[in-house]
């Protein structure tokens, strides 16, 4: 799995040109890491990198439009008698989606942190 391959991702999902998302490169790197850390001993990355790839890309995607708006006044601005404005939670629940539908098509090969107790006979307590 390569950063590159992950930017190349981050780039489609936030419509950013190359020279925009480069600034965002430190960003799509720490995700890539993240995504390559919880990956189970034994997975092929190789032969899962598209799947890794875009986990990462949506992960980076989140984080961005979690930034975008951490100060409400980006949300909207105004030229004249012009207002343009953004629902600030339907965009961040849109990316939050995409980013919860990147890593249920990677839960069998990652490692979750989710813990059961479990009776003798296997049924969850």
């Amino acid at each position: 799995m390569d950063e590159y391959t992950v930017l190349e991702y981050f780039m489609l999902y936030s419509g950013l040109d190359a020279k925009a998302a480069a600034n965002w490169f430190s960003v799509v790197t720490a995700c890539a890491e993240y995504v390559r850390r919880i990956v189970r001993k034994g997975v092929d990355i190789a032969r899962n990198k598209k799947l890794l790839c875009d986990a990462a890309g949506a992960l980076a995607f989140y984080r961005y439009t979690l930034a975008q708006y951490t100060d409400e006044s980006a949300a909207s601005f105004s030229a004249g008698d012009v207002k343009i404005s953004t629902d600030i939670e339907k965009s961040c629940n849109a990316a939050k989606m995409l980013k919860d539908a990147a890593f249920e098509s990677i839960k069998d090969i990652i490692e979750t942190g989710d813990f059961y107790f479990c009776t003798t006979d296997g049924g969850v307590v």
